[in-house]
C-alpha cells in the first residue's frame, strides 16, 4: 500500500519581488520538485504573480493563486484558509514573517524562513523607511518575526552566522533553527567560457548604507591609476556619486545578470552585513575572482575561495583588489576553477533536500 501524501503549503507571496526572496522561493521549489519525497506540495501565491515566475513542476506539485491585499492579511488569513481548504497539514512561510493565530486554530503546523534579523539591530547602518508603506513594513516585521519564530515548530535560515544572529535577537532555542544554505539558479552551474572575460570589476550592491557602496568607491578612487583599462560596473542602484568613471546598470533580470557575471573578471562585494550573499556564490560559479568583505556570513560561505578584506579599511580594500588584478593577469581559469567547482555545491537539489529533512522532522515531532 502506498503511503498517504501529506500536503505542505509553501508561501509564494515573495514571488511578487524582483530578487532575494523570489529567488529563494523559486530555487526552493525546483529543489523540492527534483527530490524523491512523499509529500503533496502546494505553492500558494498572489494572483498578481506573472506566469513567468511560476515554476514548472512534477505531478506531486500544485499551484494555487489567490487575491493579495497586503502581507498581514495574506499571512494571517488568506494563506492559512487556502492551505486548510486544500488539506495542508503544514505551512512554510518563506519571508521572515507569518500568521500565528489561524494556523493554530486550524491545527496546521508552521515553519518560517527568517533570512536575517538586521531590522532589529541599532548598530547596523540600516536606511530609514522612505515612505509610509516601508515604515509599516518595518513595524510589522519587528512585531511579527519574534512571534512566528516562537510559535512555529521550526525556523529555517541560510547560514550559521544568521542562525546565531536569530538565536541572539529573538531569544529562541538553537535546536529550533535549521540551516539550509541558499542556492543559485541552475543556469549558473554550466561550464564557464573564460574567453568572454573582460577587464570588468562588477560591484553588486544596493542603496542601503549596509551595502557600503559610497565608502567602497572612495577607496577605488585612491587606486584609479592601478586599474586603468578596467571598467567598473555597478548593479543594484540607479545612480551614484563617484569621482571615478563607473557604469551604473541599475536593477536587472536574472538572465542579464548572468551575462554581466560571465564577462566580469572580478566581482566586488563591500557589504557590512550579509546573512548569506548570493552574488558572492554567483560570481564564483561564473569564474570571477571574488573580492568581498570579511563581515557577516561571507567568510563562512566562501570557505577560503575568495579574497576577503575589512570593508572599513581602504588600505585593505586596495591590497585585496591589487591581488585580484595580479591574479587576473595570469591564466584566469587556473585561479578560479576550484572556486567555480566549490560554488556548485550551492545547488537547488541540496537546498530542496535539506528543507525536506526539516519538513520530515517537524511531522515526526510530537509538538
Amino acid at each position: 500500500m502506498s503511503r498517504i501524501r501529506k500536503t505542505i503549503a509553501i508561501d509564494g507571496s515573495g514571488l511578487l519581488n524582483n530578487r532575494g526572496i523570489s529567488t529563494y522561493i523559486s530555487n526552493l521549489v525546483l529543489g523540492i520538485s527534483s527530490a524523491h519525497h512523499q509529500y503533496r506540495i502546494l505553492l500558494i501565491c498572489p494572483a498578481g504573480v506573472s506566469k513567468g515566475r511560476l515554476i514548472e513542476t512534477g505531478n506531486n506539485f500544485y499551484i494555487k493563486k489567490f487575491v493579495y491585499i497586503n502581507q498581514p492579511i495574506w499571512e494571517y488569513v488568506i494563506l492559512p484558509l487556502v492551505a486548510w481548504i486544500n488539506g495542508a497539514k503544514m505551512i512554510h512561510y518563506t519571508g521572515n514573517t507569518g500568521g500565528v493565530l489561524l494556523p493554530r486554530i486550524l491545527n496546521i503546523k508552521t515553519i518560517v524562513t527568517i533570512h536575517d534579523v538586521s531590522y532589529f539591530k541599532q548598530n547596523i547602518l540600516m536606511p530609514d523607511p522612505k515612505n509610509l508603506y516601508q515604515k509599516i513594513g518595518k513595524i510589522y516585521r519587528r512585531y511579527n518575526t519574534p512571534k512566528i519564530a516562537k510559535y512555529s515548530q521550526a525556523v529555517i535560515t541560510v547560514s550559521k552566522f544568521a542562525k546565531n544572529d536569530i538565536v541572539s535577537e529573538l531569544m529562541i532555542s538553537k535546536k529550533k533553527v535549521h540551516i539550509t544554505y541558499n542556492s543559485i539558479s541552475r543556469s549558473y552551474l554550466s561550464d564557464v567560457d573564460y574567453s568572454v572575460k573582460k577587464n570588468n570589476i562588477l560591484i553588486v550592491s544596493g542603496d542601503s548604507p549596509q551595502k557600503n557602496l559610497k565608502y567602497c568607491l572612495q577607496c577605488l578612487n585612491k587606486i584609479k591609476k592601478y586599474i586603468i583599462g578596467w571598467k567598473i560596473q555597478i548593479i543594484g542602484v540607479s545612480s551614484v556619486a563617484s569621482d571615478i568613471p563607473v557604469e551604473v546598470i541599475g536593477t536587472v533580470g536574472s538572465e542579464l545578470m548572468l551575462d554581466y557575471y560571465n564577462k566580469a573578471k572580478i566581482v566586488l562585494i563591500p557589504s557590512l552585513y550579509e546573512s548569506f550573499s548570493l552574488p558572492v556564490i554567483e560570481g564564483m560559479a561564473r569564474g570571477a575572482i571574488v573580492v568581498a568583505a570579511n563581515r557577516g556570513a561571507i567568510p563562512e560561505i566562501t570557505c577560503g575561495n575568495a579574497i576577503l578584506y575589512d570593508p572599513k579599511d581602504c588600505n585593505m580594500q586596495i591590497k585585496a583588489l591589487k591581488e585580484a588584478v595580479i591574479y587576473s593577469n595570469n591564466i584566469l581559469q587556473s585561479n578560479t576553477y576550484d572556486s567555480a567547482v566549490y560554488a556548485k555545491r550551492f545547488n537547488t537539489e541540496r537546498q530542496g533536500s535539506l528543507t525536506l529533512k526539516v519538513y520530515e522532522d517537524v511531522f515526526d515531532s510530537q509538538c
